[in-house]
């Protein structure tokens, strides 16, 4: 069963998966990431994500479908070593917005000015 925590920061909030995101439990971060949909971004913290499997990758689209759809933007954050092979592997790289802590750091900072 997955975990999920929520940060609040200004426009953007950051949901903190840990766990595993697949069948019968991609409905815990989709019912969150659908109940905020007047942010700026999502921020999907993948640090402590310990697999994923054809479900978890189909929520991961219908995620940035739905945020695309809303102008949020997506990002995906601290990507282990498997989630990014499995991203890579399925060529699902290219239409993710892949960012790195300072990258979400230096959104926050532009937010606030």
């Amino acid at each position: 069963m997955p975990k999920l925590t929520i940060h609040k920061l200004g426009e953007a909030i950051v949901f903190r998966c840990t766990g595993r995101i697949g069948f019968g439990e991609c409905h815990i971060l989709r019912h969150a990431v659908f109940s905020h949909p007047h942010i700026a971004t999502a921020v999907l913290d993948m640090a402590e994500v310990t697999a994923i499997d054809a479900s978890g990758l189909g929520l991961l689209l219908e995620l940035r479908n739905w945020a695309s759809t809303n102008r949020i933007q997506l990002k995906l954050l601290n990507l282990t070593p498997r989630v990014a092979n499995l991203l890579d592997v399925t060529h699902l790289t290219p239409i993710f917005d892949v960012c790195s802590v300072r990258d979400v750091t230096d959104l926050l900072f532009q937010e606030n000015e």
